[in-house]
């Protein structure tokens, strides 16, 4: 589990709130509330210690020249690291929301156990062989002394050095090596037509800039290997959207079972709307990768968010972190259920699997509730609080999620009624 925690001082319109990481983030509520903001937040941290974000940060604590040096040693105080996060973040949200006075003030604390600061040694070695057309260095990086192997490539050595630093760090204060962090946001169907360069240049909002990156590395890595895909996967995203995806340099295209190739403008929106999330789970290494979905439920039938719904579980039981924003009372309540799977096979895994048998359930749809947290989204005074839904045995509880369906039978029920005495009285 992660050793950070998160203060919201305040956030857009939330205000005072505290924020778990784990695994699995869910967020739901009535809209207009901030829910996307700290769904972003949670993103800011995976993408973080994944990306090149802290390169610069990294960089300028170390005194010797990268690129020449043979042995490099260095620390970071664990406090001047908070103290940068606490301060780049309003510099993310501005670039991600082209936001530039939102309000933004953010405590990020670490854990008890955290230690005051990092210890980085790196030690080089010789070339232990050639890889494609660049020579590799054989080194040892460590970090509080736990030491591991790594490969330099003798062109891109600072570079790869970073890499490996960032991640690193993660693993320590995240409890899990996250090597990639994606960002599906929402209404992004709408910008998976025409080419890259245009879709990128029309993008006002940073975070569709960084979801047509994301976008286009998912696409590339499709491309290159098409033949590592999970079968698992590619069987159930055919049933999903009745085809498969394929990729090439001229674009996306949705392969009917009859041959037939439809370019992904001439595909359904919920296909369009679905296809960088399915895409990305049909790609290598996921399970050491982190996703932020904005309502994965946008643009499908119900069945489809059931279906959805389960494969995220999959991914997740494989290894992958999310964080989810939805007002689907569907994805909610299929969620709900995966969780109660979870506890079945937590109490009696063999149980489990026969219940799988017998109901024709697939036994890779679940979710461990110790991997979940939930928190609901209301309104106070003008501001936004969340509180955390506790999960039992019983999922989520989701009583004031599911008013609003309640409130819809009962009008029904009223409805109905009405229409019966009419139809007694013969004046319908």
């Amino acid at each position: 589990m992660s050793n950070i925690k998160i203060h919201i001082i305040e956030l857009g319109p939330v205000k005072d709130c505290e924020l778990t990481l784990a695994p699995v983030m869910l967020f739901t509520g009535k809209s207009n509330l901030g829910k996307s903001y700290v769904n972003f937040l949670a993103y800011y941290v995976y993408n973080l210690f994944s990306s090149q974000r802290l390169y610069d940060f990294i960089t300028n604590k170390i005194t010797v020249d990268v690129e020449k040096a043979k042995k490099i040693a260095f620390t970071i105080k664990t406090d001047d690291l908070r103290l940068w996060m606490e301060n780049d973040i309003r510099a993310f949200f501005q670039y991600l929301l082209s936001y530039k006075d939102i309000p933004c003030q953010i405590q990020f604390l670490f854990n008890n156990n955290v230690p005051d600061k990092f210890e980085f040694e790196y030690i080089e070695g010789d070339i232990p062989e050639k890889l494609s057309s660049s020579d590799y260095y054989s080194a040892s990086l460590s970090l509080n002394g736990k030491s591991k192997n790594i490969l330099i490539s003798g062109i891109y050595k600072k570079y790869f050095l970073l890499y490996d630093m960032t991640r690193s760090l993660g693993e320590t204060l995240l409890g899990k090596l996250i090597i990639r962090s994606f960002l599906f946001p929402p209404g992004r169907a709408s910008l998976l037509s025409g080419n890259y360069s245009t879709q990128y240049s029309s993008s006002r909002l940073g975070l569709y800039d960084i979801f047509l990156r994301d976008n286009d590395e998912i696409n590339r890595d499709a491309m290159r290997h098409p033949d590592r895909v999970d079968n698992f996967f590619l069987s159930h995203i055919h049933n999903l959207i009745n085809g498969k995806l394929s990729t090439d340099k001229e674009g996306i295209y949705l392969v009917l079972d009859n041959g037939h190739s439809i370019p992904l403008d001439a595909a359904a929106s919920s296909v369009k709307e679905l296809t960088p999330l399915l895409l990305w789970m049909q790609g290598e290494f996921i399970e050491n990768q982190s996703v932020c979905i904005e309502e994965p439920e946008a643009h499908l039938h119900p069945e489809m968010q059931i279906a959805v719904a389960d494969l995220l579980a999959a991914c997740i039981n494989k290894g992958a972190y999310m964080q989810i924003t939805t007002h689907s009372d569907y994805f909610m309540q299929r969620f709900n259920q995966l969780l109660k799977l979870g506890c079945m096979r937590e109490k009696n895994k063999t149980a489990f699997i026969d219940f799988c048998k017998k109901n024709l359930y697939n036994n890779r749809y679940y979710l461990n509730r110790n991997n979940v947290k939930a928190y609901y989204f209301y309104a106070e005074n003008g501001y936004t609080k969340m509180i955390h839904l506790e999960i039992g045995e019983h999922g989520i509880p989701m009583s004031t999620f599911f008013n609003a369906v309640g409130d819809l039978a009962a009008k029904d029920e009223t409805i109905n009624e009405e229409f019966e005495k009419l139809e007694e009285g013969d004046n319908c």
